[in-house]
């Protein structure tokens, strides 16, 4: 799992962010479609995106058509991608796990702006996420939100850093492994 890396922090140069991350496949599940219509609705943002899609390449065509959007194709490691201009990683997933992705974007010290799918909310504070995917105004309030306020910045940075240390580090893990009784191989020593 990956470790809180604190890499983004704030400083007066990127007091004024307005650049959002999207990452991952351009396919129905991860709704480009609401990714669009939120950068439609926030015209004075960059959105970098980076991903491919699999099936539906007419999504790809319009992102690219959107003057503040880049699309930068496939990557190979997420932390690669990340810039410390970037004000947040957005997830629109319509379906989901709990995606890697939203535990490497908290490891690289980036607030999350998330659909409310699979075990999302169990990462992320009530604030970061939006109950409904196609709920664009949440996405944007929030973003908005963001931008505004580098308290709430370090405060979600903060938050997303000890849930990955309480939920997502080798030390959480080795505890519930130790809490599964006989999981080791340990044998009862009592004489029956």
């Amino acid at each position: 799992a990956p470790v809180p890396s604190g890499k983004l922090v704030d400083s007066p140069e990127t007091d004024a962010r307005k650049c959002i991350l999207w990452a991952g496949r351009l396919d129905r599940q991860k709704r480009p479609d609401i990714l669009a219509a939120i950068a439609k609705a926030m015209p004075d943002y960059q959105f970098d995106i980076h991903g491919s899609a699999l099936i539906d390449t007419g999504m790809v065509h319009e992102l690219g058509s959107l003057p503040n959007v880049t699309l930068h194709g496939s990557y190979e490691l997420f932390s690669d991608v990340v810039r410390d201009s970037h004000l947040a990683y957005l997830y629109t997933a319509q379906w989901d796990g709990l995606p890697n992705v939203l535990l490497e974007a908290a490891s690289c010290g980036l607030p999350i702006v998330a659909s409310a799918v699979g075990g999302v909310p169990d990462l992320l504070h009530s604030d970061q996420i939006v109950e409904d995917v196609e709920d664009v105004d949440g996405y944007v309030s929030r973003l908005h939100a963001l931008a505004g306020s580098t308290d709430l910045r370090a405060a979600w940075r903060d938050r997303q850093a000890d849930a990955l240390r309480e939920q997502h580090s080798i030390a959480s893990f080795l505890d519930g492994i130790r809490a599964v009784p006989g999981y080791l191989g340990e044998t009862s020593r009592t004489a029956g």
